[in-house]
Order: structure tokens, then C-alpha cells, then sequence
């Protein structure tokens, strides 16, 4: 556990390094109630079923009812551990009050980390292989997180950001039509990551007017190639709708991307199109 947390910090050094509130500010007594509003809730683990009967853990840290939320979506043989700081810097003190808003949820897909409890007793994702089907229903996981959500926090407007094959399932998720997803980031994409095509659900989801930020290394070849066909496929009213990040001599892969002494700048990207979704308090 030391050695992840050691990991962990080491790739989102800007939210581990960062001074906590009462460091920065004085005492929390002295700060009262806006103390207490900005400072980056402790993380609640909470548990909820998918429709086909999994068992999905995850990490909610709560902000405000009806406020933003983003739900992160981790990539194959990892956990929700991997967004830990991102999620923690997300969902704590921001430049001005508006940026105090967001609530995260953080999920182990199926398979994956304490996700393991499916409805043909404890399954790891290995098992899966290469069968389509198995992948595909990532999505359900996806949409139990996103009603989770909604019903803990009230809200209405969700972003997604997800990692490699997470994004096509995030993607999957998106593309529906009653779907209160208004923003998706995809880190490393793959037009057909396990043989689920990608193309289709972004180009439905754009269309109706929801906005994608695509992020990619381009010495990641098939996701920088992904991320191009992504590009070319969506041009014209929807193209409009889609933002890339493209980090060049970079071939690493998922959340590494963003790690000190590669491009950990990729955070506050992400973040201030996260962001964008915001509205002031009232």
C-alpha cells in the first residue's frame, strides 16, 4: 500500500505536493464553514449492483447537491486507485468558488480491483479473454456508476473521464440517449479496443451535443492513430463538439501520460475542460 500511495503521488505530484487547507490557511476553526466547503472531501467507499448483477466498488467524494459530478473510469488490469490524487484535486479547494462544486466517484470495473464479486461468483477480468461479449458489458458499470451518482448527489450534468479500454466503455455509456453525460475525456483511445467499435457511440454522442476531449501520446501508436480516424470520422457539425491533446515523443499509455517528467501538465488540461462544465454558485 506504501508503494502505490509512493506511485501514485509520483505521477500527480501537483495534488499530492499540494499543502493541505490548514497548512495553507490557519487554523479550520479560524476559516469556519468556508474551511470546511474547501477543503477536498474524504473519500466514502460505497457499493452498488449493476443491471446484470455485478458488484461494483468505488470512491465517492462528495461536494454539493446538483453541483458538477465526474466519474473516472480506469483502464484494463488497474483500479480506482489510479485517479486517488486526480479525484482528490478535483474535488477540492479550486481558484474561485464556482471550482469547489465537483463531486467524483472513482470505480473498480468488473474484474478489477475489489470488483470482483459477478454473478457467477468471484470472476477476475483474465477471464474474460477475448471474448467480445465479456467486454462489452463494462458499459453496465458505467451506467450503475453514473445512477449512483445521480441519485446520491442530485445532479443532472456528468462528465466522464476514462482511461484506454474504460473510455470505450465510457463511450458506450455516453451514446445513449437518455444519458446525463454532457462531457467525456478519453486518455489514450482505441477505435476498437477488444473489438468494440468506438466510432459509432462517440459520433451519436456528439451529435447530440455532447463534447469530447480526446487525449493521446503520439508515440502510443494505435491510440494516436485511434485518436486520428476519431478525428476524421466526427468532422463537420460534430467535429466542432471535439477537442485533442496530443503530446508529442510521448509513448506512454493511460494515467502514465500524465506522470512528472513526461507530461504531467495533461491534469490541468483535463481539469479545465472538466471545468468548463461548471456554473457559478448561486
Amino acid at each position: 500500500m506504501i508503494g502505490r500511495t509512493v506511485v501514485l503521488c509520483a505521477l500527480f505530484a501537483s495534488a499530492c505536493d499540494r499543502p493541505s487547507t490548514q497548512a495553507a490557511g490557519g487554523s479550520r476553526a479560524g476559516r469556519g464553514e468556508e474551511a470546511r466547503d474547501a477543503a477536498a472531501p474524504d473519500p466514502e467507499v460505497v457499493r452498488f449492483a449493476t443491471s446484470d448483477g455485478w458488484q461494483i466498488v468505488a470512491d465517492l467524494r462528495a461536494r454539493h447537491q446538483g453541483g458538477l459530478a465526474v466519474v473516472l473510469v480506469h483502464q484494463l488490469s488497474s483500479n480506482r486507485g489510479e485517479w486517488a490524487p486526480f479525484a482528490t484535486q478535483l474535488s477540492g479547494p479550486g481558484s474561485d468558488r464556482n471550482e469547489r462544486r465537483i463531486s467524483t466517484l472513482t470505480i473498480d470495473l468488473r474484474g478489477h480491483g475489489e470488483s470482483v464479486a459477478g454473478p457467477e461468483g468471484p470472476t477476475r477480468w483474465q477471464s474474460f479473454g477475448n471474448n467480445r461479449a465479456r467486454w462489452v458489458t463494462l458499459e453496465y458499470d458505467v451506467a450503475a456508476a453514473v445512477d449512483y451518482v445521480r441519485q446520491r448527489i442530485g445532479t443532472t450534468r456528468i462528465v466522464l473521464v476514462a482511461s484506454s479500454i474504460g473510455a470505450t466503455a465510457a463511450a458506450l455509456f455516453a451514446a445513449r440517449s437518455g444519458a446525463p453525460v454532457v462531457g467525456l475525456v478519453m486518455i489514450s483511445p482505441g477505435v476498437e479496443y477488444r473489438g468494440i467499435d468506438v466510432i459509432a457511440p462517440l459520433r451519436a454522442f456528439t451529435e447530440r451535443r455532447g463534447r469530447l476531449l480526446l487525449v493521446t501520446g503520439a508515440g502510443d501508436a494505435y491510440s494516436a492513430d485511434s485518436t486520428r480516424e476519431i478525428e476524421t470520422a466526427l468532422r463537420g457539425d460534430a467535429g466542432a463538439r471535439v477537442e485533442v491533446e496530443r503530446y508529442d515523443n510521448a509513448s506512454a499509455h493511460g494515467v502514465s501520460l500524465g506522470a512528472q517528467g513526461v507530461h504531467p501538465e495533461m491534469w490541468a488540461r483535463i481539469e479545465r475542460f472538466v471545468q468548463s462544465f461548471n456554473v457559478p454558485r448561486e
